[in-house]
């Protein structure tokens, strides 16, 4: 997959940072949201079986009810991370972590904000696990 044309500087990326906190709270949501319903498809498996789906009672109703919770938490998500990677932002929302794309003396690297943080002052390489990340230098002067 080639990567998006998109790339920030730090200063975009600090001007981005309280949207993209708040789409990280989103997403945070959206993932408890597809946990529970997946938890609520695994329960009714187990009490009812792999069947469970064709049953036209109360525990087939909540079971659809429960897959299309979870197709639509799932839509949503990925329409969210996809939208935000077109941007040059990687979200990794369990970790709650964002990377912006950036370039740094001709290559590709990560500007790098967990949550916590006081703000984008990390960076990695692009080919380099977030674990890597060293702090953004500060400016000489």
């Amino acid at each position: 997959m080639d990567l998006p044309h998109r790339t920030w500087t730090l200063r975009q990326a600090e001007a981005a940072l309280p949207d993209v906190q708040e789409v990280l709270s989103i997403l945070q949501r959206l993932l408890e949201r597809r946990a529970a319903a997946q938890a609520q498809i695994e329960d009714l498996r187990i009490v009812r079986g792999d069947d469970v789906a064709a049953d036209a009672g109360r525990d087939g109703e909540d079971f659809r009810a429960s897959v299309r919770d979870f197709q639509d938490a799932q839509n949503r998500i990925l329409r969210v991370l996809s939208a935000f990677f077109l941007e040059g932002v990687e979200i990794d929302a369990a970790e709650r972590r964002v990377d912006f794309l950036a370039r740094s003396n001709g290559s590709t690297v990560c500007l790098c904000y967990r949550e916590g943080d006081a703000g984008v002052g990390f960076w990695h390489d692009l080919a380099e696990p977030c674990l890597a990340r060293r702090a953004v230098p500060k400016p000489a002067g």
